[in-house]
């Protein structure tokens, strides 16, 4: 699969550490991208890590082959703690009650 990335608008927002990136990917076939997919792609357009790049909006409209994605790309680990959470307890949670839930029926 071939996409192509271009970057909108770009922000610098120095207090908090990161760049806002406004992008616009195209791709040909198959289903939306995958969050994965998005992340990898702006983390190689902006020359980063993958893992300082946090994905916010991927928003497509009907039938069209184009997403519009809003994502910050932080200068270090550091700064991507302090200002994102991470929700891994509830998906925990919620994978654990899954399978409870289905043996009891």
């Amino acid at each position: 699969m071939s996409e192509q990335i271009l970057i909108t608008n770009e922000k610098n927002a120095i207090l908090q550490g990161r760049k806002e990136v406004l992008c616009s990917i195209a791709f040909e076939k198959g289903a939306t991208l995958k969050q994965g997919d998005v992340m990898r792609l702006v983390a190689e357009k902006m020359k980063q890590d993958e893992k300082l790049v946090k994905v916010k909006h991927i928003r497509q409209l009907f039938g069209e082959r184009k997403v519009n994605v809003v994502a910050y790309v932080y200068q270090d680990e550091a700064t991507l703690k302090r200002f994102e959470t991470i929700n891994k307890k509830k998906k925990e949670k919620k994978a654990e009650q899954k399978p409870a839930e289905k043996k009891e029926k």
